[in-house]
């Protein structure tokens, strides 16, 4: 079925209601069948024509189950190399912003992601693999995250998921890494700064 036919389905009386029964299993009510076959392709991202549409709908969907998928996929990928490993990512990133408790990984997946942080020459695999730390509770963040803040070699946006990371985590560790940022030559920076010490003020 292509847009066309939806469309034409849901004009047409006699299969209206069926046509919006599929749209809501899809989109608001996920059935589990479905969502274990995505799982099994997120293993199979060589068949899969457009990753990052398939990344977009992944996060749509926002199911927890397609995250161990990922993390197993993503371990496997080499960032010159494998093509859909930014997508995987991103799509990795976001659902484990939508969790309401943080993931616990493996340790060897957080220095995998730590080396990528600072290899990688400092650009989109450096930045998601900070998004996605961030959202890691695992004690071998820790040392990531203040390289990380600290290192001008950085995009800003990674420096300051590195500081987010920080306060997501380690908060009892933050304002010896805030006071040494406060002045730092990345406008984003500071302002990063300055709202992790105005949250930690109002704590106390």
């Amino acid at each position: 079925m292509n847009i066309e036919h939806m469309i034409m389905d849901l004009e047409s009386s006699s299969s209206c209601n069926e046509t919006l029964n599929l749209l809501s299993q899809i989109i608001s009510n996920t059935d589990p069948r479905l969502v274990q076959c995505l799982a099994k392709t997120i293993q199979k991202p060589e068949d899969i024509e457009d990753t990052n549409r398939f990344a977009t709908l992944l996060d749509d969907l926002s199911q927890p189950d397609f995250i161990p998928p990922l993390i197993e996929m993503i371990s496997q990928g080499k960032p010159s190399e494998t093509i859909w490993l930014a997508d995987y990512m991103y799509v990795l990133g976001s659902l484990l912003q939508d969790q309401d408790d943080w993931w616990q990984p493996e340790e060897k997946f957080v220095h995998l992601l730590g080396d990528w942080l600072f290899s990688t020459g400092g650009g989109e695999i450096s930045w998601k693999s900070a998004i996605i730390l961030a959202e890691l509770e695992h004690p071998a963040t820790v040392e990531y995250f203040f390289k990380g803040a600290e290192d001008q070699e950085l995009l800003h946006l990674t420096r300051v998921c590195c500081i987010r990371g920080v306060m997501n985590h380690f908060r009892e560790q933050a304002p010896e890494l805030l006071q040494k940022l406060a002045n730092d030559p990345e406008q984003e920076v500071r302002d990063a700064v300055a709202s992790a010490m105005e949250w930690l003020n109002r704590e106390v």
